[in-house]
C-alpha cells in the first residue's frame, strides 16, 4: 500500500516504516479538513463570512497542506479589506503546491496591477490613521478618513465598523444604521455589527436564518385508525365468534386434569435440565464478553499510542512551519522596505507617497539597524515634502477656483502636514472654508475651523492675510451656530 503522506509503498501495517506516519489518523485528519473546508465554503455561500473564516482556519490548522482550504481562506480574507492576511496564505499555499496552483494567479493579479494594489494599500493605511483620530477623540477627521478608505476600498468591513462606531459617538443613528446595514450586506453575522445593532435596536432583535426541521405530527382527531384485519390467516376473533356453540362440561373438564398432569411431569424432568443449559450458556457468553472486552481495550491502548505519536507528530510539524513564517514575514518586510527606498529614490511625489504608504503597512519590529535607518530617514524627508507639494497644490487650486481638486489636495496634505508646520493654518483655513461651502459637510467644517482658532497664536498671526481671514472665520463658525 502507499503512503498517504511521502508517497512510498510498504507491505502491510497503520504505520509507513518510512516516515513514521500513522496512514489511518493522517486520511483522518484530512478528512476532517476536508469537512472543516466543505462547512466553510457553506458558511462564505450564506454570505456569513465570520464563521467560514473561522471555519477555514481551523481546517488549515488541522492539515497544512489542505490547498483549497488555504487558497479559499485567502479569497474570503481578500474580500472583507484584509490584504496582508490573505496574500500571507497564498504564499504559504504557493511554498506547499509550485505547480497549478490557484494562488500564483491571485498573486500575480494582485501584484501586477499596481495601480489597484496601491489603492488597497491607502485604505489599510487611512484606516489605520483613522484609528489614531478615534484614540485623540477627533471623530470628525476620523469620519474623513474613513470616507476616503472606503472609496479605495468599499468591502473594508474594518473601515465600516469603525465608522459607525463615530456615527454612534456623534449620536447619528440614521448614519449609524445605514453603515452597520452595509457591513451585514458583505457578512451577515459580523459580531462587531451584531453588537451595534443590539445597541442601536435594543427592541428589534436582527432575525437569524433557521433551519427546516421534519417534526411527525400527531393524528388529528377523527384520522382514521388502522383496523384489525377481517380475512386471512390473521383475522381478529371476536368474544362472540370464540363462544362454542355447544357447551360440554365434561369435555372441559378433562382438557383441564390432562393440562395439569403434563405440567407436573414437565416441571419435575425438563426445568432442571433447562437450566443446567441455561447456566452454561450463560458461563460462555460472560467468557466471549471478556474476551472482547479485553481485544477492544487493546484496540483503544494502541489507538491512544498511535495517536499521541502523531500529535507529537504534529507539534514538530507546526513549530516549523510557524519558524518558516516567521522567517518568510521578516524576509517581506525587509523587503518591503527597499521597494519603498527605490520608489523614494525615484524621486516623484507620486513614488515618495507609495514609498511612506507601503512603510506605514509594514512593521520594523527585529529588522536590521540599517534597514530601520533607510526607513526612518524615508518617513522624515517624504513626509514634509509631501505636506508642502499637497499643501501648494491645494491652496493653488483654491485660488484658482478648482474646488473639487483643491479639495482632494488638500485633505492629501492633512494626511502628512504636522501642526508645527508653517502652512498648517493655511491648509485648515481653506480645507475648512471648502467643508463650509459643501453641502451636507458642517460638521467637517465645523471641527476643523475649530481646530485653526485654537492653534497657538493664532490670534497673533500676521494681519495681511489673517486679519480678513479670522473675520471670516467667525462669520463661518457663527452661521454654523458655534
Amino acid at each position: 500500500m502507499r503512503c498517504p503522506n511521502c508517497g512510498k509503498t510498504y507491505d502491510a501495517g497503520n504505520q509507513c516504516p518510512h516516515c513514521q506516519i500513522d496512514a489511518v489518523l493522517f486520511k483522518g485528519t484530512e478528512r476532517l479538513s476536508d469537512r472543516l473546508y466543505n462547512k466553510g465554503l457553506s458558511r462564505l455561500h450564506s454570505m456569513d463570512f465570520t464563521n467560514g473564516i473561522q471555519e477555514l482556519h481551523r481546517s488549515v490548522s488541522i492539515n497544512k497542506h489542505n490547498i483549497r482550504a488555504r487558497n479559499l481562506l485567502g479569497l474570503a480574507l481578500f474580500e472583507i479589506g484584509h490584504i496582508g492576511e490573505a496574500l500571507k496564505h497564498w504564499i504559504i499555499s504557493r511554498s506547499h503546491l509550485r505547480e497549478n496552483n490557484p494562488a500564483n494567479n491571485y498573486i500575480d493579479k494582485l501584484t501586477n496591477n499596481t495601480r489597484d494594489f496601491e489603492r488597497l494599500n491607502e485604505a489599510v493605511v487611512l484606516y489605520n490613521r483613522a484609528l489614531d483620530f478615534v484614540k485623540q477623540k477627533s471623530d470628525d477627521l476620523a469620519v474623513i478618513q474613513l470616507k476616503k478608505s472606503l472609496e479605495y476600498n468599499p468591502r473594508f468591513v474594518d473601515s465600516l465598523n469603525l465608522l459607525t462606531l463615530c456615527y454612534l459617538q456623534q449620536r447619528n443613528r440614521q448614519q449609524a444604521n445605514a453603515t452597520m446595514e452595509r457591513v451585514f450586506a458583505i457578512d451577515v453575522r459580523n459580531p462587531i455589527a451584531l453588537r451595534y445593532h443590539a445597541i442601536l435596536n435594543p427592541t428589534r432583535p436582527r432575525p437569524e436564518t433557521r433551519t427546516r426541521t421534519i417534526i411527525k405530527q400527531p393524528a388529528q382527531p377523527g384520522a382514521t385508525q388502522d383496523k384489525p384485519s377481517d380475512t386471512g390467516p390473521f383475522k381478529t376473533v371476536t368474544i362472540k365468534e370464540s363462544k362454542s356453540s355447544h357447551f360440554h362440561f365434561v369435555g372441559i373438564l378433562s382438557f383441564i386434569v390432562g393440562a395439569a398432569v403434563m405440567m407436573g411431569v414437565g416441571i419435575f424432568l425438563y426445568i432442571p435440565a433447562l437450566q443446567r443449559e441455561h447456566t452454561i450458556a450463560m458461563q460462555n457468553a460472560n467468557r466471549q464478553v471478556e474476551a472482547a472486552t479485553a481485544a477492544r481495550q487493546a484496540e483503544i491502548d494502541a489507538y491512544i499510542e498511535n495517536e499521541t505519536r502523531f500529535r507529537e507528530q504534529i507539534k514538530g510539524h507546526d513549530h516549523a512551519v510557524e519558524e518558516m513564517q516567521t522567517q518568510i514575514n521578516h524576509a517581506n518586510r525587509a523587503v518591503n522596505v527597499y521597494v519603498a527606498n527605490e520608489r523614494f529614490r525615484a524621486g516623484t511625489i507620486e513614488d515618495m507617497r507609495a514609498a511612506v504608504g507601503l512603510l506605514e503597512i509594514t512593521p520594523l519590529d527585529d529588522l536590521p539597524f540599517d534597514t530601520v535607518s533607510i526607513a526612518n530617514h524615508i518617513n522624515e524627508t517624504a513626509f514634509p515634502l509631501l505636506a508642502t507639494h499637497y499643501a501648494n497644490e491645494g491652496i493653488n487650486a483654491f485660488n484658482a477656483g478648482d474646488y473639487g481638486f483643491a479639495l482632494n489636495q488638500l485633505e492629501d496634505a492633512m494626511r502628512f502636514i504636522v501642526p508645527y508646520n508653517p502652512q498648517y493654518p493655511h491648509v485648515l483655513y481653506h480645507l475648512g472654508t471648502l467643508y463650509y461651502r459643501a453641502t451636507g459637510r458642517e460638521a467637517e467644517a465645523i471641527s476643523v475651523l475649530s481646530l485653526l482658532v485654537t492653534l497657538e497664536g493664532y490670534a497673533a498671526f500676521p494681519s495681511n492675510p489673517w486679519g480678513s481671514r479670522r473675520t471670516r472665520v467667525q462669520d463661518m463658525l457663527g452661521n454654523l451656530g458655534q
